[in-house]
């Protein structure tokens, strides 16, 4: 048997590579998401495609994609960027601002990726997906950014990637910024939609990693200082995620490290056992996050999660559903930064009598 031509080994790879991150997406979604603080600054290239592709996948499943679509969108993810390997290598780690002829010749390289793949790899389906990616990634929901075309992105992959995009390029460290920190970033991309970005897109994702990304280092009322794991499971997952602490009330590292749902309860009073004060950056931290996030730790059930609260508990099934996905709304609102509510009371649209 003649051997594999190099481009169909490689795409065959590829093409492993998301099978096994969708099977993730669907068996353990959670640590997939977890996967995403991970920083590599070895390989930037490489490493932001991959997050891109952890990200895009993650919100696709979150919308019901079936699994062969989750395949062709993390293939697609995965060679978005394609063309910035056809630029000059010296325009990709400049240690100054770019000029503008310089920003013009950088901004190319959507066109050049999707006539890379068009020119060797053919007009088949899932090519013309992959180019697609390529060229409208950058392309604005309000018709701008580049290449300019006056209109939106016209695919669903390209809109999709888009949001992944903007929000790992704002997490992670390139040569002249630092990355913002996750719940900062957030509010960056928040602030994008309906101009930059998908508010559709913006909504599902904020439904995805909620108001404080997994990674982001949170004080706690107690004193604690904890890492945002996931989405909590009571009725305000956006505000009160599940998080891993990492220190006493004192600021001494914990031995045994636990995760606590923020939306517990104490069981004879309606008071939250732990609150969120305020976020801090996770570069002081004495280690990675993800090495944290990673480790072994001990999973604490909720005493009293909100959502078995005695005023749900008296309602009828219909109500108690509807009360809880009232709680949901705020992801189909867009919110400038610092605007995100913390109660459902404050959302439009979301009045309750009694």
């Amino acid at each position: 048997m003649p051997p594999l031509p190099l481009d169909v080994f490689l795409r065959r790879r590829q093409r492993s590579l998301v099978l096994k991150l969708v099977q993730m997406a669907e068996d353990t979604p959670e640590d997939l998401l977890i996967l995403t603080t991970v920083r590599d600054a070895t390989l930037p290239a490489v490493s932001h495609a991959l997050m891109v592709a952890m990200l895009a996948i993650s919100l696709a499943r979150l919308m019901d994609f079936r699994r062969r679509d989750l395949v062709r969108l993390g293939v697609c993810a995965l060679s978005h960027n394609i063309g910035e390997a056809l630029l000059p290598p010296e325009l990709l780690d400049l240690p100054r601002e770019p000029t503008e002829a310089e920003q013009a010749v950088a901004r190319q390289h959507p066109l050049l990726g999707m006539r890379h793949l068009l020119e060797h790899f053919g007009f088949e389906i899932p090519i013309v997906e992959r180019a697609l990616a390529s060229v409208e990634h950058h392309i604005h929901y309000d018709g701008h950014g580049y290449p300019e075309l006056g209109h939106a992105p016209a695919h669903i992959f390209s809109r999709i990637i888009a949001v992944a995009d903007v929000y790992n390029g704002l997490v992670r460290d390139v040569p002249l910024r630092v990355g913002y920190p996750p719940d900062q970033a957030m509010k960056l991309v928040n602030r994008r939609a309906t101009t930059q970005l998908d508010p559709f897109m913006v909504r599902q994702f904020l439904r995805l990693i909620g108001r404080y990304p997994p990674g982001t280092l949170v004080e706690l009322d107690s004193g604690e200082y904890a890492l945002v794991v996931g989405p909590g499971g009571g009725l305000e997952p956006l505000t009160r995620p599940r998080v891993l602490v990492l220190t006493d009330s004192d600021g001494y590292e914990v031995e045994d490290l636990m995760t606590v749902d923020l939306g517990d309860r104490h069981a004879r009073r309606r008071a939250w056992k732990r609150t969120i004060v305020r976020t801090r950056d996770s570069r002081n931290l004495a280690a990675p996050v993800a090495r944290y996030l990673f480790a072994d730790r001990v999973e604490v059930e909720p005493e009293k999660l909100d959502i078995d609260d005695e005023s749900l508990r008296k309602r009828s099934d219909v109500d108690r559903r509807e009360a809880v996905a009232r709680r949901f709304v705020a992801t189909g609102q867009s919110f400038a930064p610092g605007e995100l509510p913390r109660d459902v009371r404050d959302i439009p649209g979301t009045d309750e009598e009694g």
